[in-house]
């Protein structure tokens, strides 16, 4: 679906743009956290690739778990960059939105209307 391709992109690019700024500012010294914060990047990358393999998935489901799997990728950044008061901020705040997208019946009918999904259609790989 080309809703979730687009959600992919948009959150993947957000989270290495993120991480992004904070190895490029430890990248003088080369230390513990500049290794995790490698990590990260490639934790970025192969969450991006999963999510494109799985790209058939009902919309409310993919964003909340893209944004979700993404997230806690930007909170072990955010730590490992010494900004730790950030990192628990977005580690128990980021839980909220994908909870309220699946868990709320009114926002997963409308995130999957708007991404043109119905119930009823077929599901790749679950026929």
């Amino acid at each position: 679906m080309k809703f979730n391709l687009v959600v992919a992109v948009i959150l993947s690019i957000a989270c290495v743009v993120i991480v992004g700024q904070h190895t490029t500012a430890l990248s003088d010294e080369f230390s513990w956290r500049l290794m995790l914060l490698v990590l990260c990047l490639i934790a970025a990358v192969a969450i991006f690739v999963w999510r494109i393999r799985v790209r058939h998935q009902e919309p409310a489901v993919f964003v909340a778990v893209t944004y979700l799997s993404l997230g806690a990728v930007v909170a072990v950044a955010e730590a490992a960059s010494g900004d730790y008061t950030r990192a628990i901020i977005i580690a128990v705040t980021a839980p909220i939105i994908p909870g309220f997208v699946v868990g709320d019946p009114r926002t997963r009918r409308w995130v999957n209307r708007i991404a043109g999904y119905s119930s009823d259609s077929p599901k790749i790989g679950h026929e």
